[in-house]
């Protein structure tokens, strides 16, 4: 028995491992980025809420919602199972 015939099963399982271990971590950095999106948001929308003047909560309120399209972008792009859009 050749010397790669016996190699090629362990190099196969190890592509297995790398494959779900950066699919985890693709998943854990698509939940923070979505996280860290919506913080922002709210964090806007509340320093809109506290605004005097209403200009400044217009535009507060503008960019909390531009924040929020971007989050839906993210959400759309993972959803269609694009790697982070890069297709």
């Amino acid at each position: 028995m050749s010397e790669a015939k016996v190699i090629a099963p362990t190099i196969a399982h190890a592509r297995v491992g790398v494959d779900a271990t950066t699919a985890l971590v693709l998943r854990e950095a698509d939940h923070r980025i979505k996280n860290s999106l919506q913080i922002v948001a709210s964090l806007l929308h509340l320093k809109a809420r506290r605004a005097d003047t209403p200009a400044v909560k217009a535009a507060l309120n503008a960019a909390a919602v531009q924040v929020r399209a971007i989050s839906h972008i993210h959400d759309v792009l993972q959803l269609t199972g694009t790697k982070h859009g890069c297709e």
